[in-house]
């Protein structure tokens, strides 16, 4: 009986710690939003952050992850290829928001693909 309770406590314990390694491992595959700066409340002006986390992202060939909040942006954000995924935590719990539809320069673009040589 002792033998079987230390073989069902040393299950658990591996179960536990392929629960833990696996959410580890899966953090690490993400860049976080609010790593870079990002508050989500729906104020505070987030562009540069997501882009700072999209562009640490594809540097890292990770991809990025906006969880939970109202992320206010600005201006256009810029994903560089299509490798770098972006993922919230679930559907309209993470919203991004423009604040200016105005910004909207369709010069932006072509200017973006002369400095990236295509």
């Amino acid at each position: 009986m002792k033998d079987l309770l230390i073989i069902a406590l040393l299950v658990v314990m591996a179960v536990v710690a392929l629960h833990l390694f696996d959410l580890y491992r899966h953090e690490r595959e993400y860049e976080n939003v609010t790593d870079y700066g990002a508050r989500g409340d729906g104020i505070a002006d987030d562009t540069d952050a997501i882009q700072r986390t999209i562009d640490g992202a594809t540097t890292k060939k990770k991809n990025v992850y906006i969880g939970k909040g109202e992320f206010l942006t600005t201006k256009p954000i810029v994903v560089y290829d299509n490798t770098t995924t972006i993922i919230g935590a679930g559907k309209g719990i993470p919203v991004v928001r423009i604040k200016r539809l105005d910004y909207y320069n369709p010069k932006w673009l072509e200017e973006l693909k002369e400095k990236e040589g295509g």
